[in-house]
């Protein structure tokens, strides 16, 4: 660097001028059990190993993390995971017994290989944090490749090409004449993960509204926005059972249903609700499976969605009984 030029930083920086610094690269800064962190000096970043096939990466827009929640996650000690941590001259590699891991040392860009394709999954976006406070992950988005999964949803199974918005509503948009929803943004359970085609899950690890755009504005990417909080996703590599097992190890187990919960369940809306008040009664539900039995329709169950209310004229509603 030429003297002219340091007296003309020291003058910008004199007059109060940001001048814009290339940042460093990063260094893996620590190493503890299966935990590493990368940093640059301005920013952080962490792997997590869980399972040989499963990681955790939580990117800081600062060079410390938040404490970690017990709500959405119920697991946070794993066994230990044997890895090999090799440096190269572009990036940080970590090799498992089921992936390899790849950590730019520009941008922490994070790219995962398995045994028949070094670019299984790639990250696409180096900055998480391009809003004043949302932060975005994006990732290439391969042909073929198709997307279930979100929670709750009335819309489609299928989200690719969509954009799938998560947050408990009942949506402001236009509603069908039966329901009383905006089914392209009722949310009753949202929950953000979804399941790959091409053999891998994602779970977003944030409690913020999000947005998923699975291909709907690019056909080759697809990105996961939050309106707050960090850049903290898990990552699940494995067939639709083996990411569903590694799923619920990480957000719990549910217990089975009763024996007679998974038989055929029969809807009432007791006579109907939504227009015909007049015939919701505490006789239809009985009338109801005394219909099914004349029918020889077999039943477990008759859900009572709404008989504990009525509506009245301008969308009021009051307890029936």
């Amino acid at each position: 660097m030429n003297k002219p030029y340091l007296i003309l930083l020291a003058l910008l920086g004199w007059l109060g001028i940001a001048v814009p610094v290339a940042a460093a690269n990063y260094t893996l800064t620590s190493r503890e059990g299966n935990e590493l962190v990368f940093g640059n000096g301005v920013r952080a970043v962490r792997l997590q190993l869980c399972m040989p096939d499963m990681f955790r990466v939580t990117k800081s827009p600062q060079t410390q993390f938040g404490p970690d929640e017990p709500w959405m996650v119920v697991r946070y000690a794993w066994p230990n995971v044997s890895c090999q941590v090799t440096e190269e001259a572009d990036r940080w590699q970590i090799v498992t017994a089921a992936l390899t891991l790849s950590v730019s040392k520009t941008d922490a860009r994070i790219t995962v290989g398995n045994p028949e394709n070094p670019h299984f999954w790639q990250e696409t976006e180096s900055d998480p944090y391009p809003g004043k406070e949302k932060v975005t992950g994006a990732a290439v988005l391969y042909p073929g490749e198709h997307f279930f999964g979100f929670g709750e949803r009335m819309d489609f199974l299928d989200q690719l090409g969509k954009r799938v918005y998560l947050n408990v509503e009942r949506g402001s948009g236009p509603k069908p004449a039966v329901g009383n929803k905006d089914v392209l943004r009722a949310n009753y359970c949202p929950v953000p993960y979804f399941y790959s085609t091409r053999g891998y899950g994602l779970f977003f690890h944030t409690t913020f509204p999000t947005t998923w755009d699975m291909g709907w504005s690019h056909s080759d990417r697809y990105t996961f926005t939050a309106e707050g909080g960090e850049m903290d996703y898990y990552f699940f590599l494995g067939d639709l059972y083996t990411v569903l097992d590694r799923y619920t190890d990480l957000t719990g187990k549910s217990p089975l249903m009763p024996k007679r919960a998974y038989g055929l369940h029969l809807g009432s809306y007791s006579g109907g609700t939504w227009g015909h008040e007049q015939y919701a009664s505490d006789d239809y539900p009985a009338s109801l499976a005394e219909k099914m039995r004349e029918l020889g329709i077999p039943f477990d169950l008759i859900w009572l969605d709404s008989t504990w209310r009525k509506f009245r004229q301008g969308g009021q509603w009051s307890l029936y009984f």
